[in-house]
This record gives structure tokens, sequence and C-alpha cells, in this order.
């Protein structure tokens, strides 16, 4: 008998008391989270712990939980994260219960903005099984896969149509997943123009995510979890103004922060909600009496058309007091404060009636400062009410 049969007898005989362990092969279109089974084979052993690391793409996001196999036996499942593309699991309990064949570990996987079409490989490593003496019991392995089958057109979730970043002002939005699965959000940025803009960005530090200055990012939020995205241009750089627009799940909401802080002593900071709403016109109150101004923010987010913009002043009686118009060109912005724009409106209360004429999909809103705004004062968010 040559040594080549001796060796094939030897494996058979092995791995026909050997346990296995297998990844399953699944699809998925990027932004949709898709289940993914890890499958343990007992082939007539006995194990009672076992370990394991899983190696991924870090394009795909995975989350783990215990399945039906690990939770009869009576087994806790712990991870951890070695690197940002592979996790150790640890399957062990307070008892000497042997697993039996099964599901022991449900992943849930969920392709990001950064992934694209194509094979990822889910591949098992370091492997180890113990029985209920702590005895090594030998054990196989089979890799698993998540084929992208493309990217599914995004959801428009709304608008922050204002951004401020440099000068003293930081923009920091805040994203909340109330999924119990995965859901991936995308950000995208504005200028004044239409054009894409580009801004360094932080983000939470457990997102473990870290990107060059970008005109967008895409980020996948934990199940029930949150994460926050803050530009990032330091104090001494000249301000760069926008708007932001947010696509992803349907289970993401959002809100954004206003920051100043260029001089000691002086942090201001401004709350204003995700814009949900596409009404044909915005009523912004404003209040201009000594001491007080407000800015007004306006953003177009139709990606074909322009959007012209009637702009009715009124006093506290509904009297007109000012009739202008604005034009933004697709995806533009505009911010002013009202006593530049509008001299003859300082010292006054009133509103202001912005009417969308073309078509476009606006959001408005206004930040009521103390004036000058370097002293110690306030900065309020103003929202628009639909009409």
């Amino acid at each position: 008998m040559n040594g080549t049969r001796i060796a094939m007898l030897l494996a058979i005989a092995i791995n026909a008391h050997c346990a296995d362990l297998s990844v399953d092969l699944v699809s998925a279109p990027v932004g949709l989270a898709v289940p993914i089974m890890v499958r343990f084979a007992t082939g007539g052993t006995s194990v009672s712990a076992l370990q394991f690391d899983l190696s991924y793409d870090s394009s795909i996001g995975i989350w783990a939980v215990a399945d039906a196999a690990s939770i009869t036996a009576g087994k806790d499942l712990y991870s951890v994260d070695i690197d940002r593309s592979r996790r150790r699991f640890l399957l062990a309990g307070l008892n000497q219960n042997s697993l039996d064949t099964g599901t022991i570990v449900a992943l849930t996987a969920l392709p990001g903005g950064n992934a694209i079409a194509g094979t990822y490989a889910l591949r098992l490593s370091n492997l180890v099984a113990s029985d209920r003496q702590g005895n090594i019991v030998p054990i196989t392995s089979t890799d698993g896969s998540v084929t992208v089958s493309g990217s599914p057109d995004p959801t428009p979730l709304g608008m922050f149509p204002h951004l401020a970043a440099g000068g003293g002002w930081k923009t920091r939005i805040t994203l909340l997943n109330l999924s119990s699965d995965p859901s991936e959000a995308k950000l995208t940025f504005w200028d004044d123009e239409g054009a894409p803009l580009a801004l360094p960005l932080t983000f939470t530090p457990a997102m473990n995510l870290a990107i060059p200055a970008n005109s967008s990012a895409s980020i996948v939020i934990p199940p029930n979890g949150l994460t926050v995205v803050e530009t990032d241009l330091p104090v001494t750089s000249a301000p760069l103004v926008g708007w932001t627009r947010l696509t992803g799940s349907s289970a993401v909401v959002g809100m954004a922060n206003f920051r100043y802080h260029a001089t000691a002593g002086v942090n201001l900071e401004a709350l204003v909600p995700l814009e949900t709403r596409t009404p044909i016109s915005f009523v912004l109150p404003f209040d201009n009496t000594p001491g007080v101004e407000t800015g007004v923010a306006v953003a177009n987010g139709s990606d074909s058309l322009e959007a012209r913009i009637a702009i009715m002043a009124r006093d506290i009686l509904g009297g007109e007091l000012k009739i202008d118009s604005i034009t933004l060109p697709i995806r533009g912005h505009t911010s002013f404060m009202l006593s530049n724009r509008y001299p003859s409106l300082q010292g006054l209360v009133g509103s202001l009636e912005f009417h969308n004429d073309a078509g476009a999909s606006i959001s408005v809103v206004g930040l009521r400062v103390d004036t000058p705004v370097d002293s110690a004062g306030s900065l309020t968010a103003v929202l628009a009410q639909a009409k």
C-alpha cells in the first residue's frame, strides 16, 4: 500500500469521527441585511466548548447572536474584534453539556456603501474544540461567502438644510437606528452651487471608521445603535457652508448640532432635527430686535430642478413688509443674516414665507443669535413651519 493511499485512509478515518463547522453561502444587495448561519456537526464527537475566528472584508458589517444549538446546550456566545476584518468567537457555558448538530451562531451581514458587486469570503480559522473534560477534539471547517449583487436605490430620508465647518463652526450629526437589524445610512454634502462638498470627518470611536476628506460617508449602524459624524476643520480654516442629504434605511433618524467655538469662553450650540417634510411653502418667524438677529439657510434638494423661491416678509399683524425672490441651482444652497439681506427688517419681529414655485424640494431653517456672535450669548434653532 503506497503512502498516498495510507494518507487518504487516515483522513477518512479521522473525518469519520470529527466535528465540523461551516458558514453559509449567501447573496445580498448592497445596503440590505442578510442572515448567515454558522452550522455545527458533531461527527460523532462530543464538543462542550468551541472557539473560532471569522475573517471578512471590512466593507461587510457583521453582527452575531447565539442560535438554537448553542441555546439548547446552555452556551453563551462571546466575541471580540481582533482587527477591523477578523472577529474571535467563543461558545462556552457553566455546564458540561455537549453541542448538538445544528446552527450555533446566527450572523447578520450588511454590505456597506463601500462594497461593490462581487463575492466576499467568510473564512474560518483558529478553531479549537474541547470536550466536557477539557480535552482537545479534532474539528474541520468549511468557509462561506457573501455575494454582493449590486446596489439598491437609496431611500431618501431627509435633509439638513445647513452645514457649517471651519472658522469656529462645527456641525455634528447624530444618526440613530430604530431597528433591531443593522441599518445603513449615507450622508452626502453639497456646497452653495450644488457641487459635492469634500469635508474631513470624525466618527464615533466605536464605529472604527476613518476616511479622508470626502463629499459623502456611508455608515452601517448597529441594531438599536447610533453613530456620530462631525466635521473636523480647524478654527483657523476658512468657513465652509452647504447642506446635507441623508439616504438609507427607513429605520434611521437623525439630528444636527451647529456649534460655534472660536473665542475663549464662547461655546454656542443649536440643535436641528432632520427635515423630512416637502411642502410648497415654509414659514419662518424672525426676531431682529436689538441684541438678537435671525439667520436663514435654504437648500434645494432636487437633483433635476432649480428652485425658484418667492419670499414674503410680514409683520406681526400679517402686513406685507418685503417681497423678494431667490433662485437656487440644482442641489444649491444659500444662507444669510436678515439684517444684511434686508436692512429694512432691522429692529422688527415678523415672519418670512418661502414659496417654492418650481416644483423642487426645498428645506428651510433659521438660527437666532445674540449679537455680536463672539459674545457669551446664545444660539437657538428656529424651525420653519410647513404651509
